[in-house]
């Protein structure tokens, strides 16, 4: 009888060796080795760990539906693009997550700039859409952001972030306090949402997100965020060990009033110049522009040395970095086109990848430190546009899909921001030209 015991005792150790083994062989990230900075659910405050603050502030139902289960399975047969995720999100998360808490939003809203952009400030879209929250250009000036030559405030993290979530928050008031419906229509449109809901209503169909038919990016977009929701609110149970980041700021703010070179800044702080001016992308050129006010964002270690560096950097001209899009037209070569810029040919040619001198009308091409009368002058053709108002369609909507803003659209019809829309209305769409010549608001200009 002992040695049957003995061998019963034997095989249930084994059995629970070989599980944890297969628990560590199936687990994307290590912890570090020090235990202070590991994340073990439950032992650690939010204090602690960003992790674990953003686990106490989840308030979403998420539910356990084929769709949502589909993308909990593709981001664990995919653990690289988890592990970028996590490495990407050491500096920005914190400022995210915070800015979250302040508002008293749902913590899940943090995690959407993984879906946007996997935590890359840097991120531009085929469609155009750029920075960790995938602004694009027209929803991006009705909130605000700044959009020029010289910066792009989609890029910056600080109005990034205040934008996103004043978005979100507007979204989430406008569909009655679904943020299912919010967040798919922050990626789809809420007069695209508004339209499905509708028409499902007219069938006699539900109206909740997970009966609408939309576009394919759409109809995935809630489920890919409720799916990296699960596996950060319950890493254990999937076999998951994330990367400790701290609950502490991983950037600071240090400010300068002079234009100085971005790569030179680093280079004299001890930075590494590319993750600097990836930090910074907002300065499209990685030169800070002539504003009154320049936000650097930088490691908070390297606060006090940059701050040093800057007082001492020579200013730069910032004509030698400015950067302007041209659209090609009908009789264009690229000789004309370097002559109007004051660049050469070769220039041209090496920043927008031209082979044997074949540029086609309509093509854009990327001009940079040119003369500025130039980048001044340069327009785009004028196109006469018009939209037939829908059922659902909010003057914000129109103006987000057209890429204008609010006020140029406002202007081009004699309306005012409480116009009520008719199913059936004619809208007039102002053209780029038309939109680049409005008065600055608060509605922002047309892009």
């Amino acid at each position: 009888m002992v040695g049957t015991a003995s061998l019963r005792w034997s095989l249930r150790l084994l059995v629970i060796f070989v599980a944890l083994a297969a628990a560590g062989c199936n687990s994307n990230f290590a912890f570090r080795s020090d235990p202070s900075e590991s994340l073990v659910s439950g032992h650690f405050s939010p204090e602690d760990d960003v992790w674990d603050r953003m686990r106490a502030g989840m308030e979403l139902d998420i539910p356990d539906n084929p769709r949502v289960r589909k993308f909990v399975r593709w981001y664990l047969d995919h653990p690289a693009t988890l592990k970028r995720m996590q490495e990407n999100a050491e500096l920005y998360l914190f400022h995210i997550v915070d800015s979250v808490d302040e508002r008293g939003l749902p913590m899940e809203l943090a995690l959407l700039p993984a879906v946007e952009s996997n935590y890359t400030p840097s991120a531009t879209s085929r469609s155009g859409a750029a920075g960790i929250w995938q602004f694009i250009r027209s929803t991006g000036r009705v909130y605000g952001l700044e959009q020029n030559n010289w910066y792009d405030e989609r890029r910056d993290l600080v109005s990034s972030t205040d934008a996103a979530l004043d978005y979100l928050t507007y979204l989430h008031k406008y569909f009655d306090g679904d943020w299912e419906l919010a967040i798919a229509a922050y990626n789809g449109g809420e007069g695209t949402v508004s339209r499905a809901r509708g028409k499902n209503e007219r069938r006699g169909k539900d109206i909740d997100f997970w009966s609408l038919d939309l576009r394919q990016e759409t109809e995935d977009y809630v489920p890919r965020l409720m799916a990296l929701s699960t596996l950060i609110k319950h890493p254990r149970r999937y076999g998951l060990q994330l990367a400790y980041i701290p609950n502490r700021p991983g950037l600071v703010t240090v400010e300068t009033e002079r234009t100085v070179n971005l790569a030179d800044a680093a280079e004299k702080s001890g930075l590494d110049k590319k993750d600097f001016v990836k930090i910074n992308s907002a300065y499209v050129s990685a030169v800070t522009t002539s504003r009154p006010t320049h936000r650097l964002l930088v490691p908070a270690h390297k606060a006090d040395t940059l701050e040093k560096v800057l007082a001492e950097l020579p200013e730069v001209k910032p004509q030698q970095f400015q950067v302007a899009t041209y659209r090609v037209r009908k009789g264009d070569t690229i000789s004309s086109i370097a002559r109007r810029f004051g660049v050469s040919q070769g220039h041209i040619r090496a920043h927008n990848n031209i082979r044997k001198d074949l540029i086609r009308v309509g093509q854009k091409l990327t001009i940079k430190g040119g003369k500025a009368t130039s980048f001044r002058t340069v327009a785009a053709a004028p196109t006469r546009r018009t939209y037939r108002v829908r059922k659902g369609d909010t003057l914000w909507s129109i103006a987000r899909s057209h890429k204008v803003s609010l006020n140029a659209l406002l202007q081009s019809n004699g309306l005012s921001k409480r116009a009520v829309l008719k199913p059936g209305q004619t809208l007039k769409i102002p053209t780029v030209r038309e939109a680049s010549t409005e008065t600055t608001s608060n509605d922002g200009v047309a892009s």
